[in-house]
């Protein structure tokens, strides 16, 4: 079952971008200046299963912060 969640990545590594891309969770990401470092610019709500947070939990950090799951390079 897919829901909508609002989410946020911060800044993270050109590896955690492709990690997170492989997943299809619709963040939208856009390069910060020439550095492999990425930001989400996803604004709004994404469709993700709870299976999928759990497999990209055993690499990154999740919280569920209130509304918003916030995704963070350990």
């Amino acid at each position: 079952m897919k829901v909508k969640i609002k989410l946020e990545t911060g800044i993270v590594s050109g590896c955690t971008k492709r990690l997170l891309e492989q997943y299809n969770t619709g963040i939208v990401f856009k390069q910060r200046k020439s550095y492999d470092e990425y930001y989400s610019e996803t604004q709004g709500e994404v469709d993700i299963t709870l299976e999928v947070l759990s497999l990209i939990s055993e690499r990154l950090n999740v919280e569920v912060q209130g509304d918003v799951i916030v995704i963070t390079e350990h």
